[in-house]
């Protein structure tokens, strides 16, 4: 009975709570750098649905467009900008081209961004020439 009356009295045992586990992202094989062109990342396979953005979803297949769905998605911005807008002069497919300048267009800046922004430039170059130019009392 004094055992029973031991095990009661121990401490409660506090329960932790669960957390999200990140899916571990499968380890793709290096190759040897050769050059520029060697960097680019495979089109994603058809099981890899999940990984391509929400907009891209509905772009057509091809190899190309793929190629720089990835780059966007890895962050390669720069190499968007560059191949984009020639991706959409080289190909003939209208599907395609409205792809890749969609992809282009993405990463455009918001238009309002632009606009509030030259809006406060020119609220503090009025500002500062009103200050400057009127005069203060001592």
């Amino acid at each position: 009975m004094s055992d029973d009356a031991e095990e009661s009295t121990s401490p409660p045992v506090e329960k932790r709570s669960k957390k999200k586990r990140r899916r571990a992202r499968p380890q793709q094989p290096e190759a040897p750098s050769a050059g520029p062109d060697s960097a680019r990342p495979d089109p994603p396979a058809p099981e890899d649905e999940d990984r391509i953005p929400a907009f891209a979803r509905s772009f057509p297949r091809d190899a190309e467009l793929d190629v720089l769905v990835a780059a966007f998605e890895a962050g390669d911005y720069a190499r968007v900008r560059r191949e984009a807008p020639a991706l959409a002069q080289r190909t003939e497919d209208d599907a395609v081209r409205r792809a890749a300048r969609d992809l282009r267009r993405r990463l455009d800046p918001d238009p309002a961004a632009v606009y509030m922004l030259l809006a406060a430039a020119t609220l503090l170059v009025f500002l500062a020439g009103w200050y400057w130019l009127h005069p203060h009392l001592p």
